[in-house]
C-alpha cells in the first residue's frame, strides 16, 4: 500500500508546473522598499512580490518600463539605456508605477491639480508635471497605495 501512496504522490507533484521568478540584482533593494512601504500603508504585497519577474529588456517608442500581465505570469521589463542614466528617486518612481499596475492592479491615473500630477500612475509626461522627490515622496506613496 505504502508503494501505491508513493505513486499516487509522485504523479500529482510531477504534473504541477514548478514556478520560478526572477528579479535581476539591480531592481531587488526597490522591490524591497516598495513592500516595505505598502505595509506602512497596512498593504501587504509580500506575496505577490514574490510572484514576479523584473528584469532589463527592450522596449520601443521611448517606453522606458512595461508591466506585462498574464493569468499565471506578470512581467516588468525595465528599458537598460534609461536605468543607468536615471537617479535613484528616478528609478524608484519607474519601478513603483510598473508594481503599481503589475502588483496593485492600478491603471493610469491622469488627474492633475495646478499642473502638477496627483499620481505617479500617470499615463504620460506631458499630460501633467509630475514632481517626485523627497518633499512629495510621501503623499505619492500614499496615493498609490490608497487602493
Amino acid at each position: 500500500m505504502n508503494s501505491l501512496r508513493l505513486f499516487i504522490f509522485l504523479v500529482i507533484f510531477s504534473c504541477q508546473k514548478l514556478e520560478v521568478f526572477i528579479v535581476e540584482d539591480e531592481f531587488q533593494f526597490y522591490l524591497e522598499t516598495f513592500v516595505t512601504e505598502g505595509l506602512k500603508r497596512n498593504v501587504n504585497i509580500l506575496q505577490a512580490s514574490q510572484q514576479i519577474n523584473i528584469l532589463f529588456g527592450t522596449l520601443s517608442n521611448s517606453i522606458v518600463g512595461q508591466c506585462q500581465k498574464s493569468n499565471d505570469n506578470h512581467t516588468i521589463l525595465i528599458e537598460r539605456v534609461y536605468w543607468d542614466k536615471a537617479s535613484y528617486l528616478e528609478r524608484e518612481q519607474l519601478l513603483f508605477h510598473e508594481l503599481g499596475h503589475c502588483i496593485l492592479n492600478r491603471h493610469h491615473f491622469d488627474e492633475s491639480h495646478s499642473g502638477y500630477c496627483v499620481s505617479i500612475m500617470r499615463s504620460n509626461s506631458w499630460i501633467c508635471d509630475l514632481v517626485y522627490n523627497s518633499t512629495t515622496r510621501e503623499g505619492y506613496l500614499d496615493e498609490l497605495f490608497k487602493n
